[in-house]
């Protein structure tokens, strides 16, 4: 088993939403979890 670390983000619509269809996703395609932080909301960067 290979090992990924993988960062999921979203700026658009429903952000949260988007990450966790993204997350849906890979489990569906056979992704397996090992470990998932939380979800963290930033200020937008060079506006």
């Amino acid at each position: 088993m290979s090992t990924a670390y993988i960062g999921i983000g979203s700026n658009l619509g429903s952000r949260e939403e988007n990450c966790e269809r993204a997350i849906k996703l890979l489990i569906v395609n056979g992704i397996t979890f090992v470990l998932r932080s939380s979800m963290i909301e930033t200020e937008p960067w060079g506006v």
